[in-house]
């Protein structure tokens, strides 16, 4: 996505600083004013153009900070990573751009990486609130954008849409789009007794869902979305057998207790032994966070399966792409040819995972 033709990297930001006049204050203000504006209403094309015109004013790091979250809101992750890494290198005075990359680091299963970032921010910035508060939420049990890290131009979450959410709407977990774009699956576990489910991608796309059928055996619910969300063209499924100890990439959203949008995490791992009856296996990979719901891929970037648990405080398995393709009577995703196949980046399959994976957002029924 390059709506403006021009790159910032390699135009405004390779200027040497100069002092704007007050015409040039007073246009950048208002073109920085009105691409949050675009932005917050995930107008990503007209939101890139602005702050790129603004960029082209002055380098600066609030420039480059909106450009690197346009090009998240737009899914671009492999952007958005590039361009972040540049943020946080070329503006170590402004700790937005360290705060941002840290995160898309840890969002995409680089935990290592992004807390040596952390480390070394802290290390320049001692007494940094802000700095301090990405840091605990990083290395919390449950990361979570709250609402002193959503205020721009430092905001770790996408904007999203909440039309028609009640204000009592939460994140219960994740679920899984399915290939046609209209239905979802998710554990039974997250489903509420009122029946009131809402998705959301990590776009900020949202539909009302209803349940269309259950499957007990699988624990898992079919859901049909009201409003078709879009879905990873490329994204191929793993319908072969599945073996314990491969290599796994697991897709979650953090149960939250709002409905606030979020980007998803990844978490790396291997997949464990079988569980229960020998049928499934056990998920293996330790997510951040215990709710299941997301996708699960394998090292070529293929989808496996969904993270399914089956008791609110018991650990996920894993609803493998065989099965679930058993009782839908469709694949998740078209199947993979036969032959060895190319190991997947890390980038390109979380940005798949930020389409197919979905925030699970549920109300809970009102007591008597």
């Amino acid at each position: 996505m390059e709506a403006n033709g021009s790159d910032p990297s390699t135009s405004a930001a390779n200027q040497p600083p100069k002092t704007l006049t007050l015409q040039q204050a007073t246009l950048r203000n208002t073109l920085m004013r009105d691409a949050e504006a675009a932005l917050s209403h995930r107008e990503v094309i007209e939101a890139e153009v602005l702050f790129g015109r603004a960029a082209n004013i002055q380098h600066a790091a609030d420039t480059e900070i909106g450009l690197v979250r346009t090009y998240m809101q737009a899914g671009a992750y492999r952007r958005a990573l590039a361009f972040g890494a540049h943020t946080a290198g070329a503006h170590l005075d402004v700790l937005g751009g360290s705060a941002l990359y840290a995160w898309l680091l840890q969002l995409g299963g680089q935990q290592a990486i992004a807390q040596r970032l952390i480390n070394d921010t802290l290390a320049r910035h001692p007494d940094s609130a802000f700095m301090l508060a990405v840091a605990k939420q990083l290395s919390s049990e449950r990361p979570l954008a709250d609402t002193s890290l959503q205020i721009p131009p430092t905001r770790l979450a996408p904007y999203g849409d909440n039309t028609g959410l009640p204000k009592n709407a939460r994140v219960a977990g994740g679920a899984v789009l399915l290939s046609d774009g209209r239905q979802a699956i998710a554990p039974l576990v997250l489903i509420p007794a009122s029946g009131k489910v809402w998705v959301r991608n990590g776009l900020g796309q949202l539909s009302q869902a209803r349940i269309l059928r259950r499957h007990a055996g699988l624990g898992i619910a079919v859901l049909t979305l009201e409003q078709a969300l879009p879905v990873a063209g490329e994204l191929q499924s793993h319908t072969g057998p599945v073996f314990p100890g491969s290599a796994g990439y697991a897709l979650e959203y953090v149960a939250n207790a709002t409905a606030d949008a979020a980007w998803p995490m990844m978490s790396i791992g291997f997949l464990g032994a079988p569980s229960g009856t020998g049928k499934q296996l056990a998920l293996g990979i330790a997510l951040k966070d215990g709710s299941g719901g997301g996708p699960v891929f394998d090292a070529n970037g293929r989808l496996l399966g969904i993270a399914v648990s089956r008791h609110p405080q018991s650990p996920p398995d894993l609803v493998t792409v065989r099965d679930l393709q058993t009782v839908l009577g469709k694949p998740l995703a078209p199947p993979a040819p036969s032959g060895v196949a190319a190991r997947a980046v890390l980038d390109q399959m979380y940005e798949a995972g930020l389409l197919i994976g979905l925030q699970l957002i549920s109300v809970a029924k009102k007591a008597p």
